[in-house]
């Protein structure tokens, strides 16, 4: 099968992308007055009141009828980990698990009001169809070239940024270099004309991408997008909270360098997402081998990471070998000092430690390096001197046995090249993978030696994409041009979504007579964004009056000039809250508010 080369990404999706990768997401701060609420699974009667969404952090709050007086004493745990489910009064529903009570008021000898922060959530309306999903990550990925283009109107390529095609859905990769000069990798999701997007299958893409990368990252907020930018949802995927530590590099196949190049990351995800349509046990080993790979990205010490790794690899082993039987070791002994080694139980906290313990037992038919030469021969191929001594280190560090070397970051990082050779060799990738001759905590992405071979053709699957932006007609003539002009959107994070949140507080403080509003100005790509902070009387637009008009420097600062035209160069949070606070308590915007109160109540506009 050759590749897909060139392949154009339709207009709307195309557009849709461009508009992401400029980093412009709606607000994510969102309040409504809930109307229904439920907590599935439990007969406790919630009155619903407010639902609040700032970044990642949902709140949901409400009053809980507790006849039983002796729940004072419990603080109404039971809500704990409950999924509810309820609708606000415009028509948005929402999903979302508690995690924990942030606060808890007794209002009357049975009446509670409770306010609820939730995670792993979604929010959205019944009918409301995204085109993309997009998001912001926390990953440095390692620079290489990427099998997708942006072209933007005026010409500008990018060819640093990725396209991956799961089963399911398909992931774009892009990378956002702010003014300020630092970068930043967002992430998309095609959902491929599903109206909600799979949490489970989510969850398992991006740690297989994490897998393929060889970078932990974690997404916060996925934002729902609509075919012109506008907000159509947002899911919030609960996070694992066990990956975390020291972040460490491990490629495990090497980036692209040149054009010519595929980017072998892409082709390494395209083959386990085509592996993993198999509902058996090899999906299990699959996943326990790659979600291994990915832990021990977080883990700190040489011990932790080899573990984690020796876990995957034996994962790995039982995917290649797939119930073949191999050489039993001494079952006996090896439960006894598998039960008493200290160093597994350090491991992780309790959770961690069971796990890797019951993965481990389950290998105990036959010693670590006798299970994984078993499956290197028969993918045909060797298990070389180097890696029987790592495995024996590592496994030999859980059995607590002695004069045996300690494993380091070198038996590390030979086990992760292990561990991907045998999920490369059962996904069916041909291609490079990266050897393990690298300082310790650094990424080298140097290709493995002659032991692994490589198929010439191996490359022919990695399709490449191109986006062209809206406008553009190709290289520029001579022929002059007007500027793209486009409308900012109002940042998700940083002083200009502060002072966004901040002015959604009005509404409820003036009884919902009084809006105030951060509005996006039209700039030119280039400049930086500009927004007007407005307040109007309800109802009546035509009223609104201008109090600050704020400036992006591309700093991580803002410039405000303020309705006596003095202007104020603002970043630290700290500082700004100051700012908006003497602003919000200045006799003259006191006067203002009560102006536009009464404007309010009047008769509404023609």
């Amino acid at each position: 099968m050759s590749a897909d080369t060139g392949i154009d990404i339709p207009g709307p999706m195309s557009a849709a992308l461009h508009r992401f990768s400029r980093g412009f997401l709606p607000s994510s701060v969102l309040q409504r007055e809930l109307i229904e609420l439920r907590a599935m699974g439990s007969e406790r009667s919630l009155i619903p009141r407010r639902l609040h969404v700032e970044g990642d952090v949902l709140l949901v709050t409400c009053e809980v009828d507790s006849p039983d007086a002796s729940l004072r004493g419990t603080a109404l745990e039971d809500l704990s980990r409950l999924r509810l489910e309820g609708a606000c009064e415009d028509g948005t529903r929402f999903s979302a698990r508690v995690a924990a009570m942030l606060s808890l008021e007794w209002r009357t000898a049975r009446i509670a009001r409770a306010v609820l922060s939730c995670d792993d959530w979604r929010i959205g309306r019944p009918a409301a169809r995204p085109m993309l999903w997009g998001g912001i990550t926390d990953v440095e990925l390692p620079s290489g070239r990427g099998n997708l283009r942006l072209t933007t109107a005026e010409g500008h390529v990018s060819e640093d940024d990725y396209c991956l095609r799961g089963q399911r859905y398909t992931y774009y990769l892009i990378r956002h270099q702010r003014e300020r000069g630092d970068v930043r990798w967002l992430v998309a999701v095609d959902p491929r004309g599903a109206t909600e997007l799979d949490r489970d299958i989510f969850r398992r893409d991006l740690r297989s991408i994490a897998f393929c990368f060889g970078r932990p990252f974690r997404v916060g907020v996925l934002h729902g997008l609509s075919e012109d930018g506008g907000r159509a949802g947002f899911v919030k995927i609960g996070a694992e909270e066990h990956l975390a530590g020291r972040r460490r590099a491990l490629s495990p196949v090497p980036p692209a360098r040149r054009a010519a190049e595929a980017s072998w990351p892409v082709a390494l995800f395209e083959a386990i997402s085509r592996y993993s349509v198999r509902p058996d046990a090899r999906e299990a080993a699959l996943t326990t081998a790659i979600a291994s790979y990915v832990e021990a990205l977080h883990e700190t010490s040489a011990d932790g990471a080899g573990l984690k790794l020796l876990r995957g690899a034996l994962a790995a082993a039982r995917l290649v070998l797939d119930g073949k039987a191999v050489q039993r070791a001494d079952r006996e002994r090896w439960k006894s000092c598998v039960q008493h080694a200290d160093m597994l139980k350090a491991q992780g906290g309790a959770l961690l430690s069971n796990k890797l313990l019951a993965a481990l037992r389950s290998a105990e038919q036959a010693r670590a390096s006798t299970l994984i030469d078993a499956a290197f021969s028969a993918v045909g191929l060797s298990l070389l001197q180097e890696m029987e001594d790592a495995i024996t280190a590592v496994a030999s560090s859980l059995l607590a046995e002695d004069g045996v070397a300690r494993p380091d970051e070198r038996s590390a990082a030979i086990l992760g090249s292990v561990l991907v050779a045998l999920v490369a060799k059962a996904v069916g990738y041909e291609g490079p993978i990266c050897g393990w001759e690298r300082p310790p905590f650094e990424d080298s992405c140097e290709p493995a030696g002659e032991w692994w071979p490589v198929k010439k053709s191996a490359g022919d699957l990695v399709g490449r994409f191109s986006a062209d932006a809206p406008g553009h007609t190709g290289p520029r003539g001579a022929r002059p041009h007007w500027p793209h002009f486009s409308e900012s959107k109002v940042p998700i994070e940083g002083p200009v979504a502060m002072i966004a949140s901040f002015a959604e507080e009005l509404e409820e403080r003036t009884d919902g007579l009084v809006i105030a509003s951060v509005k996006p100005l039209t700039h030119v790509p280039g400049e930086p964004a500009a927004f007007d902070f407005v307040l109007a009387p309800a109802g009546k637009p035509k009223s609104e009056v201008r109090l600050l008009v704020i400036h992006e420097t591309g700093r991580g600062e803002v410039r405000i000039t303020d309705w006596d035209g003095e202007e104020h160069t603002l970043g630290e949070e700290e500082r700004l809250a100051t700012f908006l606070d003497e602003l919000a308590h200045r006799r003259d915007t006191g006067e203002l508010v009560r102006r536009l109160r009464a404007a309010a109540r009047e008769p509404p506009e023609p």
